[in-house]
């Protein structure tokens, strides 16, 4: 029954991953539309930098916020693929576990900053940040470092 439970709740903190990421996706995308209606192209569904040469200020922001649109929707990908691992168990950190340590919780899936399940917080960590790195391949009741802290995990699910 306990595992039972480790999978609901790894599920609710993935949907308040998935969440968050759809605030971000959404931002990016109203930023843009500003931007273009502000430069009287608001009605197209794309633009042409050609159009926008005189003002490439404008034209370097879309660019530059295309480009981070495109990142949170690749992380938006992993967070939907994780839905599929719903039922599966972790006993290491890998995509999809919570591992829980004396310095906090982590959602294996993206950078996705902290999300609040049920008055707990847990930090979205990426698979390929060092603080992944370095517990990578731990158990629980392993301890690992990382910069000058030292990690003691407790739980991993």
């Amino acid at each position: 029954m306990k595992a039972k439970n480790y999978s609901i709740l790894r599920h609710r903190i993935l949907e308040e991953c998935i969440k968050k990421q759809q605030h971000q996706l959404d931002d990016f995308s109203n930023r843009i539309k500003a931007i273009l209606t502000r430069e009287g192209l608001g009605n197209e569904e794309e633009y042409d930098s050609t159009e926008m040469s005189q003002s490439s200020q404008q034209a370097d922001e879309i660019n530059a916020i295309n480009e981070s649109l495109s990142f949170a929707i690749s992380d938006m990908n992993v967070l939907n693929y994780l839905k599929t691992l719903y039922e599966v168990s972790h006993s290491t950190p890998e995509a999809g576990a919570v591992v829980v340590t004396n310095r906090g919780k982590f959602f294996i899936s993206v950078s996705a900053g902290q999300v609040n399940v049920d008055g707990e917080v847990f930090t979205g960590l990426s698979t390929h940040s060092q603080l992944f790195l370095a517990m990578k391949g731990k158990q629980a009741g392993d301890e690992f470092e990382f910069g000058r802290n030292r990690y003691a995990i407790s739980e991993i699910f």
